[in-house]
């Protein structure tokens, strides 16, 4: 009786778990990592957007807010100084300006972190179309897109060479070029700063 009890309980748990899993699994892309607004988006769906943000990772909105008129479009998580730290990469939008601003926070924790500019973009081109990126990649993602981008059959130009073992954000910073144009960025400890590391065109 005891064990039947006992398998009760952990069938529960599991069950549980497996919950998790799945809710874990339908956040995860739209705010644990790279999303970005789908083509044509209006202002109302970028409030929308910067609103879903600021509810699901809320330490973000005071450094958002030091941007008077930009809304966070596209958010992605990593460990950028040092690893274990819980940091963020950001494209913020004015839409009336047509203009975007990618920064970084930084830091061991909100009360300590702080903002760091690393790339600004034109958010339109073509009309409405949004056609900006941002992603927060791993070492091993990094060198894996460096093998993609020079292997024989690769229709992709550029090249990666990290300079990190820790976790590096890349960005569209010129929507009007053809194809999607993204540059690589690392956090280099003796300089303190965000240093390109390379780039890959489409």
């Amino acid at each position: 009786m005891h064990t039947q009890g006992g398998n009760r309980k952990i069938g529960v748990v599991a069950r549980l778990f497996a919950l998790f899993a799945i809710v874990l699994g339908v956040l995860t892309p739209a705010f644990a990592s790279q999303e970005d607004l789908p083509k044509g988006t209006s202002s109302d769906a970028l409030l929308e957007q910067d609103k879903m943000i600021r509810i699901y990772w809320p330490y973000l909105g005071q450094f958002i807010d030091k941007y008077p008129g930009y809304s966070a479009a596209s958010y992605c998580q990593g460990s950028f100084t040092h690893e274990g730290y819980f940091e963020a990469a950001l494209l913020l939008v004015n839409r009336e300006k047509g203009d975007g601003i990618y920064i970084a926070v930084i830091g061991a924790n909100a009360k300590d972190a702080k903002t760091v500019e690393i790339n600004r973009t034109a958010t339109t081109a073509r009309g409405e179309d949004w056609i900006v990126g941002l992603q927060c990649n791993s070492y091993t993602k990094l060198l894996r897109l460096d093998n993609e981008i020079k292997s024989p059959n690769s229709a992709v130009e550029g090249s990666l060479k990290p300079i990190s073992v820790l976790d590096g954000i890349c960005l569209t910073p010129d929507p009007k070029k053809d194809g999607r144009s993204f540059v690589c960025y690392d956090y280099d400890r003796k300089k303190a700063k965000f240093t390109e590391i390379g780039n890959w065109l489409t």
